[in-house]
């Protein structure tokens, strides 16, 4: 009786491993697959990660890979995402970054509702932070620049137009006429001093010779023309999509849609 109840735990404790194991990765943010950061490197990107997710409306995660299985960075961030089963709620909104080291690539891929949030403009700006750290081998820099900018644009969501909101200066109707007056004053106080001392008026009246400097004399000119060539060039179709947020889309290979960039380091 003691055997049959020994192994039945046996059993039981071999089919929760798996689960256990799973359970454990749900939450995990950070996967360096490649070996670029120490534990307690991870441990605090980690650490930062939570704190940002918890004041967002989407997830953050982090990758490294050292191969890329023959797919670009694009792709092989894509496809981690997706099946991989990451991002929050029913459109699986999130951001990831990917530093593939076998592609010399870093790429970020966007989904859901951070899709809108990251444009274009930014992820070039989020991409200069990142890439000049990943040049000079300072990952864990690599991905607290990307972590830092992730929540300041959170922070500030970008205009319908697609300028981010905090890169842009807004002027009030009142700062907007006094700028426009000022300039006015100002090209209009130069011109009169430039003409004034060119020709030394002093106060007194101006002795230019303005009726005889006024004659104008209309030519005739006309152009021929003698021979054309036309050329014709093929123009690629760009599978990229735009949307009005002001960030480019793709499709990934499971069909779900991706905002995103990359760069070489």
């Amino acid at each position: 009786m003691i055997k049959r109840m020994a192994a039945s735990l046996a059993v039981v404790t071999l089919l929760l491993i798996p689960l256990w194991a799973g359970a454990q990765s749900a939450g995990q943010t950070v996967f360096d697959q490649a070996g670029l950061f120490t534990v307690e490197e991870c441990q605090r990107l980690e650490t930062r990660i939570e704190s940002l997710n918890a004041d967002m409306d989407w997830n953050v995660y982090i990758a490294t890979t050292s191969d890329a299985g023959g797919k670009t960075a694009r792709d092989y961030a894509d496809d981690f995402y997706d099946y991989g089963g990451l991002g929050r709620g029913p459109d699986y909104s999130g951001l990831l970054l990917l530093i593939d080291m076998d592609n010399r690539e870093a790429y970020i891929t966007t989904a859901g509702q951070a899709i809108a949030c990251y444009t274009d403009s930014r992820i070039d700006s989020m991409l200069d932070s990142v890439t000049g750290y990943l040049k000079n081998g300072r990952y864990e820099k690599a991905a607290e620049a990307f972590l830092t900018k992730t929540g300041s644009y959170a922070a500030s969501p970008p205009s319908q137009t697609g300028a981010a909101a905090d890169d842009r200066i807004e002027l009030s109707p009142v700062q907007i006429v006094l700028i426009a007056v000022s300039g006015g004053l100002l090209a209009a106080g130069g011109t009169f001093l430039g003409v004034y001392l060119k020709y030394g008026a002093k106060g007194k009246q101006s002795s230019y010779p303005f009726r005889q400097q006024s004659n104008m004399q209309m030519l005739r000119s006309e152009d021929r023309l003698v021979n054309k060539t036309l050329r014709t060039r093929h123009i690629p179709q760009d599978n990229n999509h735009h949307t009005g947020g002001g960030s480019s889309t793709h499709v990934s290979s499971s069909g779900r849609t991706h905002g995103g960039g990359g760069r070489g380091f």
